[in-house]
């Protein structure tokens, strides 16, 4: 079996995992990053919270979303940099949350991001 699924087969086992979850949406606010224990499964999952912050987006970071959010139509090249550009920069704001909060990495399991937001479009919307 391959070390990763094995892995993953391990962690979905234990009673609970340790999860690093972020949001980031079309308010461009910032980043929302909650540390949290899971335990069970399916309807029977409990989250526990043990750490939330929501890091400040810089104007930069703003200005640079601006130029694909909710528009009919985008320059895909740099929608491509921009997934890019957001990852990277998501990925130091969870380690200064990680620093900040004293959390060790290896007893985080995995995070969880959807990515940033450029579009909503709500079900009545939809055709």
């Amino acid at each position: 079996m391959n070390k990763h699924i094995r892995s993953l087969a391990t962690m979905a086992s234990r009673p609970y995992r340790h999860v690093i979850g972020l949001m980031s949406g079309t308010s461009l606010d910032g980043l929302d990053i909650v540390f949290c224990k899971i335990t069970g499964a399916g309807l029977l999952s409990r989250v526990e919270v043990i750490n939330f912050e929501t890091i400040p987006y810089s104007e930069t970071i703003k200005q640079n979303i601006r130029k694909v959010f909710a528009k009919k139509e985008v320059d895909f090249p740099y929608l491509a940099m921009l997934h890019a550009w957001i990852g990277l920069h998501h990925a130091e704001l969870v380690n200064d949350f990680i620093a900040k909060h004293h959390i060790p990495k290896d007893q985080i399991d995995f995070v969880a991001s959807h990515g940033q937001t450029v579009m909503h479009v709500p079900q009545h919307q939809h055709k």
